[in-house]
C-alpha cells in the first residue's frame, strides 16, 4: 500500500472517510454505554466496566483523531533543512547527550557516596 501523501486524491478520501466511519462507530459505542448507565440500576462492578469502556473508546477515538490529523499533514511540502540547519541542529543533540552523560555520571557518583555515607539529607 503506497504512502498517504503518495496517493491520489480520491484514494485519500477514501482513507479519511475510513477513520470518519471508525469515529461514528467509536462515538455510537460510547451514546449506547452512556444510555445504558442512564437507564439500569448497576452494580459498583457494572459501572467500573461501563467507565472503563468508554475511557478506552474515548483513547480509540483521541488515536484516531491524531492519525487522521497525521495523515493531513504529511502532505504536506515539508522542506529539508538547509546545510547549516542541519549543523546547528546536530550540535544541539550533541550538547543535549552531553548532557545527559554528565547527569549519568553523577547519579552514578551520587549513588556511590550513598553507599559509602548512607543516604543525603534532603534539601530544605
Amino acid at each position: 500500500m503506497p504512502l498517504f501523501r503518495d496517493m491520489d486524491e480520491a484514494s485519500q478520501d477514501m482513507v479519511l472517510r475510513a477513520c470518519n466511519f471508525k469515529l461514528l462507530a467509536i462515538m455510537a459505542g460510547r451514546a449506547k454505554l452512556r444510555e445504558r448507565r442512564k437507564s439500569v440500576i448497576l452494580t459498583d462492578d457494572e459501572a467500573f466496566e461501563i467507565e472503563t469502556n468508554l475511557l478506552r473508546l474515548q483513547f480509540a477515538a483521541d488515536d484516531l483523531l491524531d492519525e487522521k490529523a497525521a495523515l493531513k499533514l504529511s502532505t504536506k511540502n515539508i522542506r529539508a533543512p538547509k546545510d547549516e540547519e542541519l549543523s546547528e541542529m546536530r550540535d544541539k543533540v550533541e550538547a543535549i547527550h552531553q548532557i545527559n552523560v554528565k547527569n549519568r555520571k553523577a547519579k552514578v557518583i551520587i549513588a556511590a557516596v550513598e553507599d559509602v555515607a548512607g543516604d543525603l539529607p534532603a534539601l530544605a
